[in-house]
């Protein structure tokens, strides 16, 4: 299946259950989000677990997209002091980002895979947060 054919049968598919996407980067939140539920390559080597353990429960992470630095890890409260989101737009992300996560992980069984990871970032619009998808890639299934 084509990259791009897999990309629109995504945003399809959350749209269906009124997810707002976009493909526009413009009015970014400047923070990748990255929900997670099987151990990853670089997750598996920070955290010295095993690459593809289930992980206990999903767990969400923020990295400060910040052209001077390396994508630091971010946790709520840096988020709202360096005033990268407000409080309520960190709520909407953080239960958007859950949303996705069992959405897609559906989505992925239905074609025998397991979603272990997923790659966002946010956009502010006139009717608040959108999401975008950022690839998915061939280690975030299993």
């Amino acid at each position: 299946m084509a990259k791009t054919s897999l990309n629109k049968q995504i945003n399809d598919y959350l749209r269906d259950r009124n997810i707002p996407m976009t493909i526009n980067e413009k009015n970014r939140i400047n923070m990748n989000v990255v929900v997670r539920r099987y151990a990853t390559k670089g997750f598996a080597k920070t955290y010295g677990v095993e690459l593809k353990q289930k992980l206990m429960c999903p767990v969400i992470e923020y990295y400060y997209i910040h052209e001077e630095l390396k994508r630091p890890l971010l946790n709520e409260s840096h988020i709202i002091a360096l005033n990268i989101a407000y409080v309520y737009e960190l709520e909407m992300i953080k239960e958007y980002s859950y949303d996705i996560f069992e959405a897609l992980s559906i989505f992925f069984k239905d074609k025998g895979y397991i979603l272990a990871a997923i790659k966002m970032i946010f956009v502010r619009d006139e009717d608040g947060i959108i999401v975008k998808i950022k690839e998915i890639e061939k280690e975030d299934c299993l």
